[in-house]
């Protein structure tokens, strides 16, 4: 059984599985799959789930399958993984500035809405985009996949589609929405 405060994240192959839909997974394994993003614990995970007990399971066979791996540092057990190095990183509203969004708002719960309005938007044809946004680990990565992403929206649903997706994104930004 798998401690419930162990973080995995998506490994290449994860990314890949979403992108392409290949291998083919059983539903829960997708949605899960999809959820993963090397912050939440497995109890996190879990709270998302129907059956928030079978978490553990379900995310020990995407690790068997090589779809996910343990976050480095994430957990309470094991032990196999080496200490995380520790790298003074700007703060977080140090990088949305220099990015040229001027906001408190954590690039997590930024990057959630945007894959939720995504998703709104475009359905299950947003998934491939979904992961574009789900990669970007900084701000600056962030503002260049949205703008990637902006276009895509504007070539399968217009223009006017594209400009409502970032205008929400704004809107979160600044605590409107």
């Amino acid at each position: 059984m798998v401690d419930d405060g162990i973080v995995f994240r998506k490994s290449a192959l994860g990314t890949q599985a979403i992108a392409t839909r290949q291998p083919p997974l059983p539903p829960r394994l997708r949605a899960l799959l999809i959820m993963v993003d090397g912050l939440r614990t497995v109890q996190a995970l879990g709270s998302f789930l129907a059956a928030p007990a079978s978490a553990g399971a379900l995310l020990s066979e995407l690790e068997r399958l090589g779809l996910v791996e343990r976050a480095a540092g994430g957990g309470t057990s094991g032990g196999s993984l080496p200490a995380p190095e520790l790298v003074q990183a700007p703060p977080p509203q140090a990088q949305a500035q220099a990015a040229g969004w001027g906001t408190t708002v954590p690039l997590a719960e930024v990057r959630r809405h945007a894959v939720r309005t995504l998703l709104d938007l475009l359905g299950p044809a947003a998934e491939p985009l979904c992961v574009r946004i789900e990669a970007a680990g900084d701000w600056a990565a962030f503002v260049e996949s949205v703008k990637r992403v902006r276009e895509s929206v504007r070539g399968m649903r217009g223009p006017e589609a594209a400009n409502r997706y970032t205008e929400s994104i704004e809107r979160f930004i600044e605590g409107r929405s």
